[in-house]
C-alpha cells in the first residue's frame, strides 16, 4: 500500500508523523505533500509545490498534485483539519480512497472552532473514514458532537528519547517554558506568576523559549513589570540537542496555555527530568496525573495555584524527585514511536478488511 500524507507542522513534528508511516507493515511508499522536505527516509518521497510563494496557490497546486499523482494511494491522511484535512477528504472522495483527518490541537477550543469553520470541521470529521485525536478528552468531545466512536482513534504524540535525557549540567533557571508565543499560550500569565513569586523568591530566574506574534508584547510586559533580571526570553531553539540542554538548565517546567491538544513539550521536559505544573486543558490529563507525577491547574488564570505548586516543588526535594521520576517513567513507556505506529497499523488493517 502507498500512503499520501499532507501536512505543514514544524520540521521535527513533521518528521515524527512521517516516521510513523514509514515503519508500518506492507507500506511500499509514503508520499509527503509539503512545502519543504523534512528528514529523509528510504521509503519516503516528497512532493513539493515548486517556487510558489503564496500559500493559497501552493494549496491549489497541492490539491491537483494529490488528485493526479500516481500511483494511487491506499490511504490519504491530512494532519490538522484545515486546510490539510480538507485536502485529504476532497482528494479521497474524488479518487475513491479512504481518508483520515488527524486533529493535533484541542477540538473543543471554541475560540478557534466556531461559525463556518466549525461547520466545515464537523462536516469533514463526519465525512472522512478515520479520525485521530491526541487524547481521551478530545475523543469524548467528538463523540458528543456526533462523530462515530468506532472511527476515532487516540494517536499519542511520540518522541525520540535518545535526544532528550537528563544531563549533568548546572541548573540556571527555577522555571522553564517552551512554546509558541501566541494568544492561546497565555505567556502573560507566566510573567504574572513570576511577579508574584518574586515576593517570596527575590532572585527567581525564569527562561521562556519560543517565537510568535505576541513576543514583542511579552517583552514589553516584562520591562513594564521590571522583571528583566528575572526572565530571559530566547527564540526558537533547535536542533533537539540544544533544546535538551535548555530543558536541563531548568528545575520546573510550567505551561499556562488556555488550550492545548497534547503538548510534546511536556514529554520533552519530563524526559529531561523536570517535574511539570500545567493548566488542565486539552488532553494533558493523559500525560500528567495530578498530585501523582505533577500538578494540574484547572483554571489557567489562577496565579495563586500555580505559585503554590511551584513553590512546593522547589522547596520539597522528596516530592520533586517523586514527580520527576514518575513522569519520566510514564512518558518513556507511553509515548514511544511504536505506540503511534500501532494506531496507524490498526487503521491500515481496518482498510484491509
Amino acid at each position: 500500500m502507498n500512503i499520501f500524507l499532507t501536512l505543514k507542522c514544524g520540521f521535527n513534528d513533521s518528521f515524527y508523523f512521517i516516521q510513523q508511516f514509514s515503519f508500518l507493515n506492507n507500506i511500499q511508499k509514503v508520499f509527503v505533500f509539503r512545502d519543504e522536505k523534512s528528514l529523509e527516509l528510504e521509503n519516503v518521497h516528497y512532493i513539493l509545490p515548486g517556487g510558489i510563494r503564496k500559500s493559497f496557490f501552493r494549496l491549489i497546486i497541492r490539491f491537483f498534485q494529490m488528485l493526479f499523482y500516481a500511483p494511487k494511494p491506499g490511504l490519504i491522511v491530512g494532519i490538522y483539519e484545515l486546510p490539510h484535512g480538507l485536502l485529504a477528504v476532497l482528494v479521497g472522495k474524488l479518487r475513491h480512497v479512504p481518508c483520515a483527518v488527524s486533529i493535533i490541537s484541542n477540538p473543543a477550543y471554541t475560540q478557534l472552532r466556531k461559525g463556518i469553520r466549525l461547520k466545515i470541521t464537523l462536516y469533514l470529521l463526519k465525512t472522512c473514514d478515520f479520525v485521530t485525536v491526541t487524547g481521551n478528552n478530545s475523543r469524548n468531545y467528538l463523540i458528543q458532537q456526533g462523530i462515530r466512536a468506532k472511527k476515532i482513534y487516540v494517536l499519542p504524540n511520540t518522541l525520540d528519547f535518545s535526544a532528550f535525557r537528563k544531563l549533568s549540567i548546572k541548573k540556571e533557571y527555577d522555571i522553564i517554558s517552551v512554546g509558541r508565543i501566541s494568544e492561546e499560550k497565555r505567556i502573560e500569565v507566566l510573567v504574572k506568576i513570576v511577579l508574584q513569586l518574586k515576593k517570596s523568591i527575590p532572585n527567581i530566574k525564569v527562561a521562556i523559549a519560543g517565537t510568535g506574534p505576541k513576543k514583542d508584547e511579552i517583552q514589553g510586559l516584562i520591562t513594564n513589570l521590571n522583571l528583566m533580571k528575572n526572565i530571559d526570553v530566547y527564540g526558537y531553539i533547535e536542533p533537539d540537542e540544544k533544546l535538551c540542554e535548555y530543558f536541563n538548565k531548568g528545575k520546573v517546567f510550567v505551561l499556562t496555555s488556555e488550550t492545548e491538544g497534547f503538548p510534546r513539550t511536556i514529554i520533552q521536559a519530563a524526559a529531561c527530568g523536570l517535574p511539570v505544573v500545567a493548566s488542565n486543558v486539552g488532553d494533558i490529563e493523559d500525560i500528567v496525573d495530578h498530585n501523582m507525577n505533577g500538578f494540574l491547574v484547572n483554571d489557567y488564570k489562577n496565579i495563586d495555584e500555580y505559585c503554590k505548586n511551584i513553590i512546593e516543588l522547589l522547596n520539597n526535594e522528596k516530592l520533586y524527585k517523586k514527580f520527576s521520576m514518575g513522569l519520566d517513567n510514564k512518558v518513556r513507556d507511553s509515548f514511544i514511536s511504536e505506540r503511534a505506529e500501532n494506531v496507524w497499523q490498526k487503521i491500515i488493517d481496518e482498510i484491509g478488511k
